[in-house]
């Protein structure tokens, strides 16, 4: 449970998106899972499909990550759009500051 006010620093939406730093406006009740639900992986698996390597390593400048096949998933289009994700949770959350990441390590 997170109360009013309290601060979180969000899992990271994809590789090149980073962590978003949040301060809720509400309190809110934790599921304990990752922001992706069951559909979203479903989705993701499904957009996967469609990623070229060219795509994802064109949208990784500027990021030490390793980019192929096995990594498809952290493809920043493999996704909905973080900022479009964030704007639906206005009233519960705001976004102080984004992290942006310089490097990718995928165990």
């Amino acid at each position: 449970m997170l109360k009013q006010g309290c601060l979180v620093l969000s899992p990271p939406a994809t590789c090149e998106m980073g962590h978003s730093l949040l301060k809720a406006k509400v309190i809110l009740k934790l599921s304990g899972q990752a922001p992706m639900e069951q559909a979203e992986l479903w989705a993701v698996k499904q957009q996967k499909k469609q990623i070229t390597l060219k795509q994802f390593s064109a949208s990784m400048v500027g990021i030490v990550a390793k980019v192929d096949h096995h990594t498809l998933d952290e493809a920043p289009f493999a996704y909905k759009n973080i900022d479009d994700v964030m704007a639906l949770q206005k009233d519960l959350v705001k976004v102080l500051h984004r992290v942006r990441p310089l490097i990718n390590i995928k165990g």
